[in-house]
């Protein structure tokens, strides 16, 4: 898959890629990667630090009865903290009404956070597409894509 495309573009990636099968293979530490043309790439950092998440590197999944519970992670190098929870679960895609991980995030978190849908789907061995969107007016449809890797 090329992850140097548009937003847009690897949304409709997202569609060909299988449904999940079980939660148990998205447990544990994964690590973030900015992804599409380079000037969204390199201003990614920026633009997550203005919706409150400077320093963002990952996520962090452990089972909890038929879900999966998490944190985003931020820092650097040995320094983490582990923040912004969520919860996940196969559920069907806002994208294409097949099944994904959907990561949620509670009502009382942080604007736009309260608002936010994270979906995933494999797309290589320990390697998920996500796609992010806000339900917002004027952005509702606006996808930000990204790649957590397996670490």
């Amino acid at each position: 898959m090329k992850l140097n495309r548009m937003h847009t573009s690897l949304r409709k990636d997202f569609r060909d890629l299988p449904e999940p099968d079980s939660l148990e293979k998205f447990e544990g530490a994964f690590a973030a990667r900015y992804v599409g043309p380079a000037p969204v790439r390199f201003g990614a950092p920026a633009f997550m630090a203005a919706l409150g998440f400077c320093g963002w590197k990952g996520k962090r999944f452990a089972r909890s009865g038929d879900e999966l519970a998490g944190n985003n992670r931020f820092g650097s190098g040995a320094t983490e903290d582990d923040m912004y929870p969520m919860w996940a679960l196969i559920e069907p895609s806002l994208i294409d009404g097949r099944d994904a991980l959907v990561v949620h995030y509670p009502n009382d978190s942080r604007k736009p956070w309260n608002v936010a849908r994270d979906e995933f789907r494999e797309f290589e061995d320990g390697r998920l597409l996500g796609i992010t969107t806000f339900d917002l007016p004027l952005i509702r449809r606006l996808p930000l894509a990204f790649v957590i890797e397996r670490e």
